[in-house]
């Protein structure tokens, strides 16, 4: 089997101008792990993860402890919050992006998916134009021949 044959087509992405705010809501309001950056010829620029806008927000551990340590307050963390919503999608993005093509074996793509422990893939032309995102699930789906309800 090949990704072509599971992967979604439907998939949403953004400009490298989304805002930060843009960017939260399709990943949160859609339920989806990542995002992918595409120019307006639909080439692959970037993908943001889940992990990547909580990181924008959260502070590191070694900044929790400074923090201990300085006695910051929470007020002051919440001021870098109106500093992140000022963010665009170019300043979040992974630039290094593990995709899939569509002719990939399925077993291919999600052996990249679990080596990198990841969820998700693009899936691109020859010329890094995004085709769709293929993940865990669409293989797993297609392997064992059930559907599990999707959230909507």
């Amino acid at each position: 089997m090949k990704v072509w044959e599971v992967m979604n087509k439907k998939t949403v992405s953004v400009s490298p101008e989304a805002s930060f705010v843009e960017v939260w809501n399709l990943l949160f309001k859609k339920h989806t792990h990542s995002v992918p950056v595409v120019d307006k010829k639909g080439t692959l620029l970037g993908i943001i993860a889940l992990g990547d806008v909580l990181t924008k927000l959260y502070p590191s551990y070694s900044d929790t402890m400074e923090e201990f340590l300085t006695e910051s307050t929470f007020e002051d963390l919440e001021d870098k919050i109106d500093e992140v919503k000022s963010l665009k999608a170019t300043d979040i993005m992974r630039k290094e992006v593990h995709c899939a093509y569509p002719d990939d074996p399925i077993l291919k793509a999600l052996s990249k998916m679990v080596v990198r422990r990841i969820r998700q893939l693009p899936v691109i032309d020859y010329d890094s134009k995004l085709l769709g995102v293929v993940s865990k699930r669409d293989i797993f789906d297609k392997l064992f021949l059930f559907k599990l309800p999707r959230k909507k």
